[in-house]
């Protein structure tokens, strides 16, 4: 049982796209309530106790919901692997891979699962179901929790696939820094990006423009509708203007609830600096045996 205590909300391999540039199982991570910025074990990162986990009367708990995220999670490599390969092609002046239908239904069904297992969710669920429960008074927080779980288990069955053929028919354009930049993208606890020039709310909706951060490299932006074409193509932009990448890291700081994540310390310092904060850079206090330090 010990082994689903800490449950991430963040996988493992989603963040490992983001790790620090020299070591590839840590991350910085900047704390909006601290002001500081340091280095941590991915492991150590993105995570809440049995967040996932269902707990009967006796204490007894069930982990079915984290196995079936952990099994879409398993998949979401295949898309980050597809990505890198369309932008190799295109330095290489070779035609960019298209995504095929089974890697866009991956791709929809980590997005819209992301959207719902943030603790930010989860915390609303909770604040929601106390308020609106006719048994409000007498629920515990074992059983609010629980309630989130399955409603999240209930979505994962049935909701998703009518919200993944609405995404559908959305164009991809894959976007990234020049080869050879240093410029990096930062993602945060709350990664999927929505913006609605009508001032809706709703993945799914045709003027929703969705950024989402892939990897240090790469986001992603879901907009518009997809081109009818037979090869299943997307777009590809390569961003020479650095200000495009600042702009999209200030819209990941901006969105997130608490944590932002990223590989290059400085840059991250930067960006927060010209937004009005004055963050600190924790020197690593732990030495690794490989020479390298992490903050615990």
């Amino acid at each position: 049982m010990a082994s689903h205590r800490d449950q991430h909300y963040l996988a493992q391999s989603y963040l490992r796209g983001f790790a620090d540039r020299k070591r590839k199982d840590a991350i910085w991570q900047y704390r909006k309530s601290t002001d500081v910025i340091r280095l941590k074990g991915i492991s150590n990162v993105a995570k809440r106790r049995y967040l996932y986990s269902t707990q009967d009367q006796s204490g007894r708990f069930d982990h079915f919901t984290e196995h079936v995220l952990g099994q879409v999670e398993a998949q979401f490599p295949t898309i980050v692997k597809k990505a890198m390969a369309s932008i190799r092609a295109r330095n290489l002046n070779n035609q960019p891979t298209g995504f095929t239908d089974q890697d866009r239904t991956l791709l929809f069904q980590y997005i819209f699962l992301q959207c719902l297992r943030i603790p930010d969710v989860m915390d609303w669920f909770r604040a929601y179901v106390t308020e609106h429960h006719p048994r409000r008074t007498e629920l515990d927080d074992r059983e609010v929790h629980n309630l989130m779980v399955e409603a999240l288990r209930y979505t994962h069955d049935d909701n998703i696939s009518n919200a993944i053929q609405s995404l559908r028919t959305k164009g991809i354009s894959i976007e990234c820094p020049p080869a050879g930049s240093r410029a990096s993208v930062f993602t945060c606890d709350k990664p999927v990006l929505m913006h609605d020039p009508d001032g809706s709310a709703g993945l799914a909706r045709a003027t929703t423009v969705v950024l989402f951060p892939l990897s240090r490299r790469v986001f992603l932006r879901l907009a518009g509708r997809r081109p009818a074409s037979r090869d299943h193509s997307h777009e590809l932009k390569v961003h020479h203007d650095r200000a495009i990448i600042n702009d999209f890291n200030r819209s990941v700081i901006q969105n997130a609830t608490e944590e932002v994540y990223a590989s290059d310390p400085l840059a991250l310092r930067q960006l927060l600096c010209d937004m009005g904060c004055n963050p600190v850079i924790k020197k690593p206090a732990i030495p690794d045996p490989r020479g390298i330090d992490v903050v615990s």
